[in-house]
């Protein structure tokens, strides 16, 4: 969840009477273990039981493999479920009247010239067999996949202090979220340094790091430490205010979110390669929440039934984005000579399934979006 912004979650602090009035006693998205193994706590046990079993590099490639299976229903559907939540009721937002002006300029950008303006893209890409801009792309994803963590990190740690009722000051928040975004930044500037020479592949196209003269590394470095330490600081202050309403798991999860699956996602080979999934359960582990409140007070058959046939489909639709359409894509079309050795569809699919993403999140998650401050902080029933 790449935008569970400030903007967003400072709704109920515009109005925390009623807010208290909603959520009297509701004080976790599900109760205390469940949010701290899905909000970050699991990828600290996981990231334990791998390096006490698998040495360095051991059994890796067999692992690879699980990673992938796991992506079929737990990372393609976090991605899915912000197609599922954001066009359901794209045709209602679009009525006049219906929205504000400013929201439905919001969702008619997100929801129709971002995918239009990569699709234009795209089909000039494969025209013209232009590699290179797709190797760009590609490296503007991975910056942004930083992004997204470090961003939804801060967004959970807000959900958390909202439903303790422990809310962090405005200075607070914005060091909190300063933090963050400088030490996404320092880890880029830091990643792009060390490897600045070094090439990659995705789907089999090989695109380059960019060339970061080496100065910016030590300064990069002592960024990132100096951002923890606010951290650490500004969180013990909270827990100092706050002993019995701490939000502990939001904590964990801002600090997870940008040093282990950001700083230092690559701690352990085989670790890395379960950073997409746990990413991907934080942001779950919210929608979950939502998607149970909203079913409830559409009186569904059931809450749980409701998020079951919803996830299901997101499994579905995730499956089609990122395998069915671009498998089906490569039997029809003729690829040119030079992206022969490219499974150029599949790389396509994956850039505009994970730009796209950010842009409806950006405009979901937000406090002026009327779904969010009715069903997100809901008491369950």
């Amino acid at each position: 969840m790449s935008q569970i912004d400030d903007q967003v979650l400072s709704l109920t602090e515009t109005s925390q009477t009623d807010f208290r009035r909603k959520a009297a006693g509701h004080r976790y998205l599900f109760n205390a273990w469940m949010d701290f193994l899905l909000l970050g706590g699991g990828g600290l046990v996981m990231l334990a039981i791998i390096i006490l079993i698998f040495p360095l590099s051991e059994k890796t490639a067999a692992l690879a493999a699980i990673s992938g299976y796991i992506a079929h229903v737990v990372n393609h559907p976090h991605f899915a479920h912000s197609y599922q939540i954001f066009y359901r009721n794209f045709a209602r937002v679009m009525q006049q009247g219906a929205y504000s002006p400013a929201l439905q300029m919001r969702y008619m950008v997100a929801g129709v010239i971002v995918p239009l303006a990569h699709l234009v893209l795209f089909l000039y890409c494969f025209i013209t067999s232009d590699l290179r801009t797709l190797g760009v792309m590609t490296n503007v994803m991975f910056l942004l996949v930083g992004w997204h963590y470090t961003k939804q990190g801060y967004g959970i740690a807000i959900v958390d202090s909202v439903l303790k009722k422990a809310f962090y000051t405005d200075q607070e928040k914005k060091i909190l979220l300063l933090c963050s975004y400088a030490g996404w930044f320092s880890t880029w500037l830091n990643l792009n340094v060390r490897l600045s020479h070094s090439s990659f592949k995705l789907y089999g196209l090989e695109y380059f790091i960019l060339p970061i003269p080496q100065m910016f590394y030590y300064p990069s470095l002592s960024a990132i430490l100096f951002c923890f330490c606010v951290t650490v600081y500004i969180f013990g202050q909270k827990i100092l205010r706050d002993r019995k309403n701490a939000p502990y798991n939001g904590m964990l999860a801002y600090l997870v979110s940008l040093y282990l699956w950001v700083t230092l996602a690559r701690i352990h080979p085989v670790y890395a390669l379960f950073v997409p999934a746990l990413h991907s359960l934080q942001y779950m582990a919210v929608v979950w929440r939502f998607q149970m409140n909203k079913s409830a007070s559409e009186k569904a058959r059931s809450a749980v039934w409701g998020v079951a046939r919803f996830t299901v489909i997101g499994i579905a639709l995730g499956y089609i984005g990122f395998n069915g359409l671009p498998m089906l894509m490569d039997w029809a079309v003729q690829k040119p000579a030079l992206m022969q050795n490219v499974s150029v569809f599949f790389l396509m699919s994956a850039l505009l399934i994970n730009n796209h993403h950010y842009f409806m999140d950006n405009v979901i998650w937000r406090k002026d979006n009327p779904d969010v401050s009715e069903h997100l902080f809901k008491p369950p029933r």
